[in-house]
């Protein structure tokens, strides 16, 4: 996978422009292949870019590939309409595949989006955790005094801090440079030692060019001769007597001239120091004199049917744009980044990423990439729910997820009719009319005939929904399956524990529950099977869980929790914490393990500098593992509450195959979820 950074604006217009030219002809030296997105077009199309175009011309050929996801109309509406996973999946999307065939992927940030998230973090810095990479903070230093300067590099450094962002620089444009000697001096170093990059402000680099400003007013060009690319300085308005107006024109002038003053405009054009370009504004026809003055000139010449104010004043709201392509300011813009930014330095930066960063939307949507890679079958023995056939259809639809439904077909399609739900081609079996129940009655009491189970038994026990769903599962017929929205836990997992058995040395069936945070998953274990697990049991739970976190891209660190830290208190809860952590280093001496410990100093760095600083767990501890059901059911959904942290899960472990349970109070995507979550771990368990 490839390196990846994304470049936000602080402010309306901070010049993005430049620093992403800058970055991409820099990185050119050091990757083969860049990519570069644009999640958020500013235009009515995600097609074309001056800043593509530009970037192509410069970079070496087949260096550079460019995707573009959405406009921000259409991210704006899927925002208003509460569709913001749909804005952040696309966005993944396009990322991954640029990553895939590049070595590094540069993304603009877009000013462009104006609806807040509901996190209330601005969209550029949310984009950057969700794609996980770090970002650079360009900033609009025009007109600023030092102080102004450094307080805003400090406010955007705050910013991205508390929005849990990595920052690898901030660069502050068209700063006074009358002012970047002191503003350096005020800067704050702070604990993250960032770099700070103050571009001056040149005016070359602000100075739209003649063609820049014609294309973007609208203007028709009614001759061919001068330069385009020239420069403009000011925009003049000649409306007065020519030897008025001789006064005010010259070199760098973009002159306004009214189409009925044709002796003023022949003046104009024939003057020893002549303008970069004239605009004849209104809707008059020229006269004969006016006429010959345009033919003889050497300058551009436009027309726009509107007033003389009206066009002067469009034209002075163009502002330069480095990805316009003009060769004079892109020459400058070149010698002034290479001068003021070392794009190497910002660039080694890129391994300093936050470890372990993982949105929930991040995490839900490598689930989806993951379960659609596998293709997996899934068993859903409800079909009387509803939630249950909504789920099944999403999965379905988004092609992640190959699912089974039992139930009566006719009863399933019409509670789905009722609830609007399209089941499509989704295999549904009705259980009592299978063909299947007579081998799957024998295969039964031939497993459980060690418990006196007979023919007449097994025919009766596979009938039920639950049970044949397993026995799906254990024949092959099925990946995995999901049951419990309206079932208990104890009719989902008690087939399992009958047919589908531990995995060889395991004797511990635990759970765990992804707990998606604002910006990292955490693993909690076990919230859901064992009541009082012994120190046996804790150690297997710790192991297993470990394996689970592995398995969905999350860092093994394990905290064994207790009311106690390391060697500074005892009793029977906390000694048996104590031996559960001595046996689990014994089960898997890789693993980095740590116990007991109490949960603030597994999970915060500061505290745990206090308690355990040589730890290589505490403040870092990913998997936590709570000593009974009572502390980690009531902990996760205290956690769940206060901080709205999405929870995935119970996920099952230790069973030979995917089985799990759902809460007889989940929702669509926590059944979802779980279905992706089963998808996945077909692969995984081995």
């Amino acid at each position: 996978m490839s390196q990846g950074l994304l470049i936000t604006g602080i402010g309306e217009s901070a010049g993005k422009s430049l620093v992403t030219i800058g970055l991409l002809r820099d990185a050119a030296e050091h990757f083969a292949r860049i990519g570069f997105l644009r999640p958020i077009t500013s235009s009515d199309s995600t097609e074309g870019s001056r800043i593509v175009s530009l970037a192509e011309q410069l970079l070496p050929e087949g260096t550079l590939h460019a995707a573009s996801v959405m406009t921000a109309a259409e991210a704006e509406r899927k925002i208003a309409d509460g569709r913001v996973e749909d804005v952040i999946s696309d966005c993944l999307d396009a990322y991954e595949r640029l990553a895939a065939d590049t070595d590094l992927v540069i993304v603009e940030g877009s000013n462009s989006i104006s609806v807040r998230l509901p996190s209330d973090v601005g969209f550029n810095i949310e984009l950057a955790k969700h794609l996980g990479v770090p970002t650079i903070g360009v900033i609009d230093g025009s007109g600023r005094s030092a102080a102004r300067i450094a307080a805003a590099v400090a406010l955007t450094r705050r910013e991205l801090i508390d929005a849990h962002s990595t920052l690898i620089a901030v660069i502050v444009n068209r700063a006074p440079l009358d002012q970047i000697e002191e503003a350096a001096r005020l800067l704050p170093v702070g604990r993250l030692g960032r770099p700070v990059y103050l571009i001056p402000n040149v005016d070359g680099l602000t100075w739209p060019s003649v063609g820049e400003i014609a294309r973007r007013i609208g203007a028709t060009r009614i001759n061919e001769t001068g330069d385009e690319d020239a420069l403009v300085r000011r925009i003049t308005v000649a409306a007065m007597q020519p030897d008025h107006a001789l006064e005010v024109i010259g070199a760098g002038a973009f002159v306004v001239v009214p189409a009925d003053r044709d002796e003023l405009l022949s003046a104009i054009l024939r003057a020893p120091l002549s303008p970069e370009a004239v605009l004849i504004s209104g809707d008059f026809a020229l006269g004969p004199v006016g006429q010959q003055a345009v033919a003889a000139s050497s300058i551009p010449i436009y027309t726009l049917d509107t007033d003389t104010f009206a066009a002067a004043q469009a034209a002075s709201h163009v502002r330069a744009e480095i990805g316009e392509g003009n060769p004079t300011r892109v020459r400058l813009a070149q010698k002034i980044w290479q001068q003021y930014v070392d794009g190497s330095e910002i660039l080694s930066r890129l391994d300093l990423r936050t470890e372990d960063v993982t949105t929930p939307e991040r995490f839900t949507y490598e689930l989806a990439r993951r379960a659609r890679s596998i293709q997996a079958r899934i068993v859903l023995p409800e079909g009387e729910d509803p939630r249950i056939l909504t789920a099944a259809a999403d999965v379905t639809r988004r092609g992640l997820v190959r699912v089974t439904v039992l139930g009566r077909p006719d009863d399933v399609r019409t509670l789905a009719a009722q609830h609007g739900v399209q089941l499509g081609d989704i295999e549904i079996i009705d259980v009592a009319a299978s063909p299947l129940l007579e081998e799957f009655a024998t295969e039964y009491q031939k497993l459980r005939a060690h418990k006196g189970v007979t023919i007449e038994q097994a025919r009766a026990k596979v009938a039920q929904p639950t049970t044949f769903a397993t026995m799906l599962v254990h024949t092959g017929r099925a990946d995995g399956l999901v049951s419990g929205a309206s079932h208990t836990t104890a009719d989902t997992i008690r087939p399992a524990f009958e047919i589908i058995k531990t995995r060889p040395g395991v004797s511990t069936v635990s759970s765990v529950l992804f707990m998606c945070l604002d910006d990292r998953v955490f693993v909690y274990g076990d919230c859901a099977v064992i009541p009082n697990p012994t120190p046996q049991q804790l150690a297997e739970i710790a192991v297993a869980s470990a394996g689970t976190a592995k398995a969905f891209g999350v860092e093994p660190r394990v905290a064994l929790l207790s009311y106690s830290t390391g060697q500074s208190g005892h009793g029977t809860d906390v000694d048996a914490v104590r031996e559960a952590t001595a046996i689990a280093h014994e089960l898997a001496p890789e693993l980095p393990i740590e116990g007991p410990i109490q949960y603030d100093a597994a999970s915060n760095a500061v505290i745990a500098a206090g308690k355990l600083p040589d730890s290589d767990v505490a403040g870092r501890a990913t998997v936590f593992v709570f000593p009974d059901l009572n502390t980690g059911n009531n902990t996760y959904k205290a956690v769940q509450q206060a901080s709205g942290a999405l929870a995935i899960g119970p996920v099952l472990q230790g069973l030979n195959k995917p089985v799990n349970d759902l809460s007889r109070g989940c929702t669509v995507d926590d059944v979802i979820n779980t279905i992706l979550i089963t998808a996945i771990q077909s692969q995984t368990i081995a």
